[in-house]
């Protein structure tokens, strides 16, 4: 930076010899000087973004979403409702916010997922323990909550969805008929989920759960899945026959949705495809031991109708991970699967920290891009790549054999990626956007200066191919 300034001296001497045609005749002319794209926002509370966190708008901004205790402070201009409300951000291709909007009542609520919709707006889904939340009924527990936002900001429509009980969504995509798909986990067998057989047979117990809501928010249908015990969805996708893919984690037995399928101990991811109407055409069951606590976080269908996904577990060299060894602690698991869900390829990645990955995407070249965030430094995977400090970012590129190319870890001195770190490819793979949580201020990647030392904000990052990060013009994202 000093030799960036020192080229630039000369010209800011020259006063009012230099001036531009957009500027007054005399006006000194001082040119734009380029900044890193690593940006802060936030306020006076913590600010994380959460798992699927990032979308791409429509007219090339970018969505993002997470949940915010600040209130009228900082980036957030917005009064809280209550603890923690879902926090929806547009910025423009430099960084900059376009706007911004809580959304949550006087409970608590944290946003899972955005997605873009074909009008310029979008859609965020979120739990919600609110009951003062307009245009909306409260069931108890926690609902589901759906908010669509138009190409300001401004909400279109609300929708709670659930039950007596704890009720909540995961993920959020486009229909492939229209409206939206959502995934996530429910107990309840009252309110919007009367009639909807419970595989418990009782009132105990989570099923996996997916709701079909119509563009305007009402319900289209609904289905839930699973077995005698605790089962959920961590993500949908739409696939390209018109079904949805969906993976998640289930502590049933060979009972349900789950019969005839191996049984391992504690809970386990599984694989699920449906058709457009949510009918199961089949089911993968995958597992480790009682003590891996998987959970899966990304999923994407790849060249030739397969699938690429990301779990975290905690062990390895057992059940399906038989003769593949962890590296300590929790351990990035990624799996490719063929078009009928069957094992392809798969591989452990981390150090002996906790590993958690956050998003996968194929890339031009056959290989997947990997995000999320780590607490290992130089072991492992990672051997020959130091932490920052505390828990860091990590983007690791994998060839289309799961070979890492590349990798790099993103952080300062506090804690990053905490809460996930989405990453999400531009244009042609020109650049990938990294959304994830900032602890850190003025230090290592972190170049912005925290809005409440000592709490989280929300960090965007753009990089490169290579893993730099790009550099924009400061247009005041700071």
């Amino acid at each position: 930076m000093k030799a960036y300034i020192k080229g630039i001296l000369p010209i800011i001497l020259l006063g009012g010899m230099i001036t531009s045609n957009a500027q007054a005749v005399g006006t000194p002319y001082i040119p734009m000087i380029d900044i890193p794209f690593s940006f802060l926002y936030g306020g006076n509370g913590a600010d994380s973004p959460r798992t699927h966190a990032l979308s791409l708008a429509a007219d090339g901004g970018y969505f993002g979403v997470g949940d915010s205790t600040s209130s009228v402070n900082g980036d957030v201009t917005g009064t809280n409702g209550g603890n923690r409300d879902n926090w929806v951000t547009k910025w423009d291709t430099t960084g900059k916010i376009v706007w911004q909007r809580l959304v949550g009542g006087n409970g608590i609520e944290l946003g899972t997922a955005i997605t873009a919709t074909s009008d310029g707006g979008c859609i965020v889904v979120s739990r919600s323990g609110s009951n003062n939340i307009p245009g909306t009924t409260f069931h108890g527990g926690t609902d589901l909550l759906a908010a669509k936002l138009d190409a300001s900001g401004n909400i279109q429509w609300q929708r709670l969805v659930g039950g007596s009980g704890n009720d909540e969504p995961s993920k959020v995509a486009i229909g492939t008929d229209g409206g939206y798909i959502i995934a996530g986990v429910s107990y309840s067998v009252d309110g919007d989920l009367t009639g909807i057989p419970k595989y418990t047979g009782g009132t105990f117990g989570t099923d996996a759960w997916l709701v079909k809501l119509n563009a305007d928010g009402t319900i289209n249908w609904q289905k839930r899945y699973g077995g005698t015990d605790e089962d959920s969805f961590g993500n949908v996708i739409a696939t390209n026959d018109g079904g949805y893919l969906l993976t998640g984690t289930t502590s049933s037995g060979a009972v349900g949705d789950f019969t005839g399928l191996p049984v391992f101990a504690g809970p386990n991811p599984f694989v699920m495809k449906t058709d457009a109407l949510g009918n199961r055409t089949w089911i993968k069951r995958f597992g480790v031991s009682a003590a891996a606590n998987p959970f899966t976080y990304d999923v994407r269908q790849i060249t030739g109708g397969g699938y690429i996904f990301a779990i975290r577990t905690g062990d390895s060299n057992t059940g399906s991970l038989s003769g593949i060894v962890g590296f300590g602690g929790n351990d990035i698991w990624i799996m490719k699967l063929d078009a009928a869900g069957n094992l392809v390829t798969q591989k452990l990645f981390g150090g002996t920290g906790s590993d958690i990955p956050t998003s996968i995407n194929e890339t031009h070249d056959g290989g997947y891009m990997v995000s999320g965030g780590s607490a290992s430094s130089n072991t492992g995977t990672l051997t020959g790549i130091v932490s920052h400090g505390g828990n860091d970012s990590w983007v690791f590129k994998l060839d289309a054999s799961l070979n890492v190319t590349q990798q790099k870890l993103y952080g300062g001195n506090g804690n990053e990626g905490s809460t996930g770190a989405y990453l999400l490819p531009l244009t042609n793979e020109s650049s990938y956007l990294l959304l994830s949580d900032s602890g850190s201020s003025s230090n290592g990647d972190v170049t912005d200066v925290n809005h409440a030392p000592g709490t989280a904000d929300y960090w965007l990052l753009k990089l490169l191919p290579s893993g730099e990060i790009t550099w924009v013009p400061d247009v005041g994202q700071r």
